[in-house]
């Protein structure tokens, strides 16, 4: 039994003071089913298995917010100045050493591989060539071929080069204060300048994006040219910016501008020949700007590296800066940001974190999506029912379709570049002009010999993957009129093809990965083969590396002999392999019952990350923080975000039962935003039960005492921190337990409340023991009724309409005594009844409620002589009579809380004696007689004496008013009878006394305030003091003139510094003018 402190009954002299007191309801607090987590303290937390932010501070829990970190760097020996990225590797250029070729195929330990001896400040890698502009050494060709031994293979002399564009077969460099120079690298040995537009300001960076070339021009703003014809570029307009531009990065129809005056600025790009700015934002010495979806990456020289949410572009939105030393330009791959940090050096940041499962974003209702490009902020899609369409992709969570076109055929490929998109077309090649991306019209089509299989676009040359014609190369400088360059029959048949410097990749559906010299396009040249053992559909090349989708697998090539391909390791798939992509070190894999997503960090321990269900054609393509995939439609899916720190996603409790009760069902109530899952478990984290935040029970397969509760967050979209702000735990036990014996309010007591809560059977979905019911029982404490109890006969039949849980009982344990059922002991498939004899006394029907409330009866009432207390059980009946639970004791007591009537009849019987009728309750107790100078009965009223006659003798205790109540047994008082007084206790009311007099002081003995009543026969001077046994002053009571009359004074029980005194014996004694008279009073606490 649980112990339970008792009440403390008021006592006589505590009512004295307080006007209607009644003895306060008391309720138990019954076995604990339920706890409210507000993350305030961490008093439940678990601190070893909690990993996410329990902020007590917010009250909230929630993941820690994502820090930017660098994991990697490596020093260079002068000031970098500008960086390149093409698959494993980096060029930085610095300024005091040259061109530096960084291996970054494991970005937190790049290697520096090579120095090449030719100053640059911009760069640019293409294939098997980079680009630089070398400031007065104009523009420098490098061959990276081997990055180990970077060769120069050719140069053209400029003015001032500081910033550059390559764009096919031309370069565009931004020349300082000679202006725009377009180069052409046609033939990287001799490059030769096509035309030059001398600017009003000072060329520092350019950007091409399709005919387009936007030029930062200094303190003009930048200049958008039309280069349709590269060696006449037209100036369309220029757009001023309010300070000098600096830098300029061009994403779709959007450029990020940054500017002198501390400002990122975002333009729209709808019409060329009038940009419109869109927002802005303080970014401080901002430089060079790198656009990626919803991000913009700005170096901000000695600021570092700020992070820009351009989301909402109307309102962009600084997330956080990494500082650095000297940022001066950088790209964004993945999670990586690398940094050419002047004196920093060159340095790898982690600016965002990648998801490790699939998070829908937004979707378009779409036929089966064959295949897809991106440009920008358009999505072009080849759809099986509709032919080719254009998606506006700008608001990533809700996709809206464009423009679309009908072809005749079945489209299979799509690359765009520019205002063109190419299209496979079953055995025709389509040129589509999308400069309207809402009216896309067919520009070019060129027949040919097999159905396209696989396409892609290297600058100024497409190659086709033709089936049984095997690879077809064409020229399409003029997009309007695709030409043949070259050909090659390969041994299979030809698929999908990547191109990668002057090699191409080629996936034969018969003879495997085709490798070829493409450095003249018109001349393909087979290298090296490696024929995989399936069907290779689809390659995507990475460095040395390339990955082949190979029908059941996904085999991975190490191409760095591309004479001698040879395997390294392979992915295994659950279905037809048919696309593949590449973004740094992930993977993106189409495959017929879904997409993958591959950490290829280590190429030869390649580990699959998560899976997108959904049929899959071709390979997921990433937009920024984004993926879109296709096959059975259009889906955008979450790929990393830098909100916060999604690595540490639990949240944990502490053990929240106390109780050796099993558990069999618990629920979750959370207050919660984002995404938060959660789990429960009674058997303290041995197994855990998956629940839903919402108050859905679930029952536990693993019953036990121990309940904990455990979260694990999760991203979704909108990208939001996961977010708990409450959380309530309910749980059940297999017994009904006690919530708590409360008294009924307002009633001449003999009951009380019990309240319990339900069993965990009792659940419409309990299918294997629901609870038929529950019956309640009452603790025989009498020695005397266990006597009587023990030798009364066994009832014929146990069978009781009234109390149907009796048949659950051995028949020989029940007695029947005057009407009333016990049971002696009682034996059940688990556990024992509770030890004593015991009154059953109410049954309470199943009706699956979270509470049932029962009105029974005590052993009595508590009173100021003591509480009687009633100890009683709960036993839970199921279907099967043989299943039963009992519950742990609990006790309570009840109360009469139903005040005594107001005395009625108080009047005078004769001067100076008060009479009044006699009681009109039967648990009268006593009257209680008040005077005081008020005429309403309230604290400041003294107690004259108690009595249970009728009749007082007041002649000695002269007040304005009389008060009487009544109090019943269980202390009730009544409210108060009141009559006026024959003397009114005011000075000068009626004639003066006759002489000086002090009064005895009351009440005597007091346990409150002392009244002190004196008379004056004339006006004096009059001094009231206080001592105790001792004969010490302990208090000045009074000291002033006084009028000729009785005088009443209280004495609180304080000394002159206001503290209370302890009880014992006390003397007032007051002196007025000649008159002194002392009083004895005793005290009591």
């Amino acid at each position: 039994m649980r112990a339970v402190r008792p009440a403390i009954p008021l006592t006589i002299l505590s009512l004295f003071a307080t006007f209607a007191c009644i003895n306060p309801l008391r309720s138990l607090a019954g076995v604990p089913r339920t706890y409210t987590e507000t993350f305030s303290s961490t008093t439940y937390k678990d601190s070893g298995q909690t990993t996410v932010d329990w902020n007590t501070a917010a009250g909230e829990l929630r993941y820690f917010p994502f820090t930017p970190s660098q994991v990697g760097s490596l020093a260079s020996p002068g000031n970098a100045t500008g960086i390149a990225i093409d698959g494993d590797y980096a060029y930085v250029t610095d300024f005091s050493a040259g061109l530096l070729t960084i291996d970054i195929s494991d970005p937190q330990n790049p290697t520096h591989l090579s120095t090449f001896a030719a100053v640059g400040q911009a760069v640019v890698a293409s294939g098997d060539y980079v680009f630089l502009a070398a400031g007065t050494g104009g523009l420098k060709i490098v061959s990276v071929a081997n990055p180990s031994a970077p060769v120069l293979v050719g140069s053209v002399a400029t003015t001032g080069a500081t910033g550059i564009a390559v764009d096919g077969d031309h370069a565009y460099i931004a020349d300082g204060s000679s202006g725009l120079r377009v180069i052409s690298v046609s033939n990287p040995a001799a490059p030769s300048i096509l035309a030059t537009y001398n600017t009003a300001g000072s060329a520092t960076d350019a950007e091409v994006d399709g005919d387009y070339l936007y030029l930062a021009d200094g303190s003009p703003g930048f200049l958008v040219f039309d280069i349709t014809n590269p060696s006449s570029p037209i100036l369309l307009t220029t757009v001023d910016t309010p300070g000098n531009n600096f830098g300029i990065d061009v994403r779709g129809n959007r450029a990020y501008v940054t500017d002198s005056t501390g400002l990122l600025l975002i333009y729209d790009l709808t019409n060329r020949s009038a940009p419109s700015l869109v927002g802005s934002v303080s970014v401080p010495s901002a430089g060079d700007v790198f656009a990626n979806a919803d991000r913009a990456y700005v170096a901000a020289s000695a600021a570092g590296i700020s992070v820009v949410d351009i989301s909402d572009e109307s309102a962009p939105r600084l997330v956080f800066v990494y500082d650095t030393t000297s940022a001066r330009d950088v790209i964004v791959e993945g999670e990586h940001a690398f940094l050419a940090d002047g004196n920093g050096g060159f340095r790898v940041i982690q600016v965002a974190v990648n998801v490790t499962e699939s998070i829908s974003a937004g979707s378009l209702q779409l036929g089966l999506t064959i295949d897809g490009a991106v440009g920008g902020t358009l999505a072009y899609i080849a759809d099986s029912d509709n032919g080719f369409r254009i998606i506006d992709i700008s608001d990533l969570g809700n996709p809206v379709s464009r423009g679309s076109l009908d072809t005749p055929n079945f489209i299979s490929n799509v690359a765009v570049a520019g205002k063109y998109a190419y299209l496979g077309d079953g055995a025709t090649l389509k040129v589509i002009d999308v400069s309207n991306p809402d009216a896309p019209v067919q520009a070019a089509s060129v027949n040919l010999p097999e159905d396209v299989q696989g396409l892609f676009l290297d600058g100024n040359h497409l190659y086709l993957g033709c089936g049984n014609s095997g690879l077809r190369v064409y020229n399409v400088t003029t997009p309007t009129s695709p030409t043949l360059l070259g050909s090659y029959d390969t041994a299979g048949s030809a698929r999908g093809i990547v191109v990668a410097g002057d090699r191409a990749y080629l996936a034969d559906a018969s003879a495997g990965l085709q490798i070829f010299n493409v450095a003249n396009p018109a001349s393909p040249v087979l290298l090296g083969t490696y024929n995989t053992p399936h069907a290779s559909y689809e390659v995507a090349v990475g460095g040395n590396i390339a990955y082949v989708a190979d029908r059941f697998a996904m085999q991975i090539i190490d191409v760095t002999n591309p004479v001698a391909p040879a395997l390294i390791s392979s992915v295994g798939s659950l279905g037809d392999v048919y696309s593949v992509g590449l973004e740094g070190d992930r993977l993106y894999v189409g495959e017929h019952s879904g997409a993958l997503v591959v950490d290829v960090s280590d190429p030869w321990n390649p580990t699959v990350l998560y899976r997108i269900g959904g049929y899959s054609l071709f390979a997921p393509i990433p937009i920024g923080s984004y993926l879109l995939v296709g096959g059975s439609g259009f889906f955008i899916r979450v790929l990393r975000q830098d909100g916060f720190d999604a690595t540490r996603s639990r949240g944990q409790s502490l053990a929240l039962s106390s109780v050796s009760i099993p558990i069999v069902r618990a629920r979750v109530s959370a207050v919660q935003s984002g995404v938060v899952n959660w789990d429960l478990t009674a058997s303290g984290g041995s197994v855990w039960t998956s629940a839903t935040p919402d108050g859905v029970e679930i029952q536990f397969t693993t019953f036990g005492t121990d309940l904990r509760w455990r979260t694990t967050h999760e991203v979704g979209y909108p990208v939001v921190n996961g977010v708990v702000d409450e959380a309530t735990i309910d749980w059940f036990y297999e017994s009904a337990e006690s919530d708590g014996i409360a008294d009924v309010p307002s009633d001449q007591g003999g009951e009380v409340r019990l309240s319990f809560g339900r069993s965990g059977y009792d659940f419409t979905s309990e299918a294997a023991t629901p609870v038929t019911g529950y019956q309640v029982y009452s603790r025989v404490d009498s020695e005397l009724l266990k006597g009587r109890v023990e030798s009364a006969p066994v009832p014929a039949s146990i069978e009781d309409a009234n109390l149907p849980g009796l048949v659950s009982f051995d028949k020989e344990r029940i007695r029947a005594l005057e009407g009333r059922v016990f049971v002696l002991d009682g034996e059940r498939a688990v556990g024992d009844m509770p030890s004593g004899t015991w009154e059953a006394i109410a049954w309470v029907a199943a009706t699956q409620r979270d509470q049932y409330l029962v009105r029974v009866p005590t052993n009595g009432d508590s009173t100021g002589s003591g509480v009687p207390w009633t100890t009683y059980c709960i036993t839970t009946h199921t279907t099967t009579p043989s299943i039963w639970y009992a519950s742990e004791p609990d006790s309570g007591y009840s109360i009469d809380n139903i005040a005594p009537q107001v005395p009625s009849g108080l009047q005078f019987a004769a001067p100076g004696i008060l009479a009044w009728d006699p009681p009109a309750d039967e648990d009268f107790a006593y009257f209680s007689l008040f005077g005081s100078a008020n005429d309403q009965f309230d604290e400041t009223a003294v107690l004259i004496a108690h009595s249970v006659q009728t009749i007082q003798d007041v002649s000695d205790e002269p007040y304005g008013y009389y008060h009487l109540t009544s109090t019943d047994d269980a202390d009730n008082r009544s409210g108060a009878a009141s009559i006026a007084g024959p003397v009114v206790d005011v000075a000068g009311a009626g004639a003066p006394p006759a002489a000086f007099a002090l009064h005895p002081l009351r009440p005597n003995p007091s346990p409150g305030p002392v009244e002190i009543v004196f008379d004056l026969p004339r006006e004096d001077d009059v001094v009231v003091e206080i001592f105790d046994a001792s004969g010490r002053r302990v208090c000045r009571l009074s000291e002033k003139p006084r009028a000729a009359g009785s005088h009443l004074l209280r004495w609180d029980g304080k000394d002159d510094a206001g503290r209370d005194l302890s009880g014992g014996v006390y003397f007032a004694r007051v002196r007025a003018g000649s008159y002194e008279a002392s009083g004895r009073v005793l005290r009591i606490e």
